[in-house]
């Protein structure tokens, strides 16, 4: 009982002892797990909270648009037959073009009955009476009406018709249809069928982009007619005859909005749902007579758009993620196994006093596993959310997106944690296996040094001649640990990667001629945060890995008189060494990885990236560098040197 308390007591004193080393594996595991487990679900969050958009506003899966006038009762009833067709509603559209050419789009609704894709009121009133007017939310694109303010509209609309005079006199005249007067804003509207605030296109002719889209009440549809005879027949060629009075002329409705049963369920970016209305598409095409188009959210500009800037978001997701994780790992593989090392005294008493290997493993396990998990935790709900939000926020300054849905997909942090729980248990138990093969005896004594040997760089003798003592000590440390050099000059490189490629998405968000740059700036900006926050921790938990393997040398040198400085540079000169090569060898790397990003998302080109960004990233690069040794400046100059020299008897 008591050799049990004596156990669990030190492996309290692990924490106390290693509570820094503890602390950077957590803020690794945070920013490992974070990154992944918020980059991963964006896209599927983006386009879900979309297609929820899109769901409750109750939208037409399919606008079937008679481009050559009106729906007769025939073709309604071809619909409703149709399979999958749960309702549908008729209204008028109808894409014009002003004398200046600018396009406009026009809808008549009756608000009080409409039901599919009903546009939201913003703010005001629907208009419900003549020369009553309301326009769509301007965004970034459209002309910004106001409350109150009188628009001019002068619309005319041409149509050829036959017209027979007498019996078997008959020739083919056009009758124009005119709209005109002032009309008086009264609500401003948001409509789900146009959610990309930079690009308003027509649903006939996407190619163009509408200056305002205004929405009028029925009234709207009584409009003037006159028969225009044509020039070449005789007694009455020329003739422009008054038809009001005469016929009563009304705008026909010509277009469809259908809603399938399709929606019910399932997301609009969906196979099983773009499966579903193609057959129906198809369907309708050989139902209905020639002059339809259908429009489906395949056609709708903010939805493709939203689905074409997520697929990129997530394609930088998966390249970003694999790219962190591999350097969290690497790190944590590291950390753990140096620890495991530099316990071999402790492990080698608990071997003497009878401890069995379960309980041995079992401490140095909890470590591992505490730090992945409550690490694991903190940036799931911490730096995962809030990766998640910049990036929906990033979306919300080009598309009018609805709150973000609640749901996330968790397998991304899932996978996050179980790597980095792997990597920790597999590194801990590979170097703790080894430890336990030997001795109690052997444990007690440390670790021999490898057998000293020449350096390359002491075989080229005008060279080694010239290198102060300092240096040569320098070099000589860096190939007496091969493994944390490795990992340093890995870690240095693969952080200027990720400054680069940061800061070369911005460039080419921010000069590129790309559209909705805002979205990938803010991604970019995202990166780089991240990037400087990796950096600091690495290079930190590299750094206190230098100072424990180092803290018998530190304190002879502070028993020999040397200052604070000169005992902080001599831990210091390695890292800045290894950094300065790191960055070299990752601005390179940098171009390379930042051209397969460009080419693999379809987004800018390296040529976009300026010239300044190649200099701020080594000043970055370095400055995350000066901020992980003041971190660790109070450790080295609290170096015990009683304690650190005392030898092992």
């Amino acid at each position: 009982m008591g050799l049990r308390k004596a156990f669990y007591k030190s492996v309290l004193s692990l924490y106390r002892k290693e509570w820094a080393r503890f602390l950077l594996l957590i803020g690794i595991n945070i920013v490992g797990v974070g990154v992944m487990s918020g980059l991963g679900p964006a896209a599927d969050v983006l386009c879900d909270s979309y297609s929820e958009k899109l769901r409750y506003s109750n939208s037409p899966d399919i606008i079937a648009l008679n481009e050559n006038g009106q729906i007769t009762e025939e073709d309604l009833t071809a619909v409703y037959a149709s399979e999958g067709v749960t309702g549908y509603e008729t209204y008028f559209t109808l894409p014009y073009q002003d004398d200046s050419g600018d396009y406009y789009q026009y809808y008549v609704y009756d608000f009080d009955t409409l039901l599919y894709g009903k546009p939201e009121l913003v703010e005001g009133e629907y208009p419900a009476n003549e020369n009553e007017v309301a326009v769509e939310s301007p965004g970034n694109a459209l002309i910004p009406w106001k409350i109150g303010d009188t628009i001019d509209i002068d619309m005319s609309i041409e149509t050829t018709q036959t017209v027979e005079i007498v019996e078997g006199f008959s020739f083919d005249a056009t009758i124009v249809l005119r709209q005109s007067g002032e009309y008086t804003v009264t609500g401003i509207l948001s409509n789900p069928m146009y959610g990309d605030l930079n690009n308003y296109p027509s649903l006939l002719y996407p190619e163009t982009n509408m200056k305002g889209i205004y929405y009028f009440p029925p009234s709207f549809k009584d409009v003037e007619a006159v028969l225009k005879i044509p020039d070449d027949i005789p007694g009455i060629g020329g003739l422009e005859i008054p038809l009001s009075g005469f016929v009563d002329m009304r705008l026909p409705d010509n277009a469809i909005a259908i809603r399938t049963s399709g929606f019910d369920g399932s997301s609009v970016y969906s196979a099983e749902y773009e499966n579903r209305i193609d057959v129906l598409v198809d369907h309708l095409s050989e139902s209905l007579p020639e002059g339809y188009s259908f429009l489906t959210f395949r056609e709708n500009a903010a939805a493709y758009s939203v689905s074409l800037y997520a697929d990129k978001v997530m394609s930088l997701s998966y390249i970003l993620s694999v790219f962190f994780m591999a350097v969290v790992a690497l790190v944590i593989a590291t950390t753990l196994m140096r620890l495991v090392e530099e316990e071999r005294s402790i492990i080698a008493c608990y071997k003497s006093l009878g401890v069995d290997t379960a309980h041995i493993a079992e401490k140095y396990a909890s470590f591992s596993i505490l730090s992945v998990a409550i690490g694991a935790l903190l940036g799931y709900y911490m730096v995962g959310e809030a990766v998640l939000a910049v990036i929906y926020t990033a979306f919300t300054t080009a598309y009018a997106m609805p709150g973000m849905t609640a749901w996330r997909n968790p397998a991304f942090g899932m996978l996050a944690t179980f790597i980095t729980c792997a990597v920790a248990l597999l590194s801990t138990a590979l170097v703790l296996y080894q430890s336990l093969k030997e001795k109690p005896a052997a444990l007690l004594l440390p670790k021999a040094p490898k057998p000293g040997r020449k350096i390359l760089l002491e075989r080229i003798k005008p060279v080694w001649k010239r290198l102060s003592f300092k240096m040569k000590s320098m070099f000589r440390n860096l190939f007496r640990h091969p493994l944390r050099s490795a990992l340093t000059l890995i870690v240095v490189a693969g952080s200027t990667v990720l400054f680069f490629t940061g800061f070369g998405i911005l460039d080419a968000s921010l000069f590129g001629d790309t559209p909705n740059a805002e979205i990938i700036s803010l991604v970019a900006v995202v990166v780089i945060i991240i990037a400087a926050l990796l950096s600091v921790l690495v290079l930190t938990t590299i750094t206190n890995i230098s100072v424990s393997e180092k803290n018998r040398e530190i304190a002879t040198l502070m028993v020999l008189g040397y200052r604070d400085d000169e005992v902080s540079l001599y831990v210091y000169r390695e890292i800045d060494f290894l950094a300065l090569i790191g960055i070299i060898v990752g601005l390179p790397l940098g171009v390379a990885f930042c051209a397969f990003i460009f080419g693999y998302v379809d987004f800018g080109k390296i040529s976009d990236v300026r010239w300044w960004s190649y200099l701020i990233v080594p000043v970055i690069e370095f400055a995350m560098m000066v901020v992980s040794n003041l971190i660790m400046l109070p450790k080295i100059r609290k170096t015990d040197m009683n304690g650190s020299l005392k030898a092992v008897e």
